[in-house]
């Protein structure tokens, strides 16, 4: 059995077929890493994107308060719009015992992104479900409802996102993909 887990978290952001940031790396949350050894050590848990992920348990979040480093402990971003995605989906891939990827997708229209006054970007969040409770016994299925917290961001400060000057005009569509891969 292998000694290596790989985990890696790709954010795209586009406006109608224009690609404005590309495969940019995000950074993971403790929530995240958590959620996922949570998952992985219970023998009865599958990981599915729809275990975290759907129209109300999951979403991705645009913000402008993206001045400050992304920190293990973050639960929420520095400073977001009130905007909540027009359409939300997920893919999730298995190719095998020990790999998977999901694709996370958030679509916002134009009269929404005008009504919000979403203008500047310089932060964006991966909001999930992931059961981070009982500790004491990591192998326990724990809270069947759990909060919904960051799990990854990027931001400027990070440095894995400029600013991103938001055409109202258009809508706008970020696709987040996170896969884990055991080596």
């Amino acid at each position: 059995m292998s000694e290596e887990i790989n985990i890696n978290g790709y954010v795209t952001v586009k406006q109608e077929n224009k690609t404005i940031i590309d495969k940019s790396k995000n950074k993971f949350t403790e929530s995240m890493i958590k959620g996922l050894i949570k998952c992985y050590s219970n023998t009865n848990a599958v990981f599915r994107g729809s275990q975290w992920w759907d129209d109300e348990n999951g979403y991705i979040g645009l913000g402008y308060g993206g001045n400050s480093e992304t920190y293990k402990t973050m639960t929420d971003l520095n400073e977001s719009y009130s905007i909540t995605p027009d359409s939300i989906s997920y893919y999730g891939i298995e190719t095998g015992d020990w790999y998977g990827k999901i694709k996370f997708t958030a679509t916002y229209n134009s009269d929404n992104l005008v009504e919000n006054n979403v203008t500047d970007v310089n932060e964006i969040g991966l909001f999930l479900k992931p059961n981070t409770t009982n500790w004491d016994n990591p192998g326990s299925v724990g809270t069947s409802n759990p909060s919904l917290v960051l799990c990854a961001r990027i931001s400027e400060a990070d440095g894995n996102l400029n600013p991103v000057q938001v055409d109202q005009s258009k809508p706008l569509t970020v696709e987040w993909i996170y896969e884990l891969v055991v080596e």
